[in-house]
């Protein structure tokens, strides 16, 4: 899921700040990105458009590093490779030669 570079920052602020308290800044970006959705439902502006993206750069940051906290990696790959199939299946399936 991540080049070695990458897995080793990852890993070091997981040893700077702590597990437990990556743990809560992942739960905090993910209710930064719940906010961000509501007020762009609301107001639907080019400024709320662009903190939804800010948010989701945040959350991905913080779902990298709980894959290194809970020792995921090849396993979360095929996990969402999975769930994409199983979304697949269930909208049916895409042809792409029309798009």
């Amino acid at each position: 899921m991540f080049d070695f570079e990458q897995t080793m920052i990852l890993t070091k602020a997981v040893n700077t700040f702590g597990a437990r308290n990556q743990e809560d800044v992942a739960i905090e970006e993910m209710s930064e990105l719940i906010k961000a959705l509501i007020k762009h439902r609301r107001y639907n502006t080019p400024e709320t458009k662009e903190n939804i993206l800010e948010e989701i750069a945040d959350v991905v940051i913080m779902i990298c590093q709980l894959t290194v906290i809970h020792g995921f990696d090849r396993e979360i790959v095929d996990e969402k490779i999975e769930s994409i199939e199983k979304c697949s299946n269930r909208c049916g399936k895409i042809n792409f030669s029309v798009l």
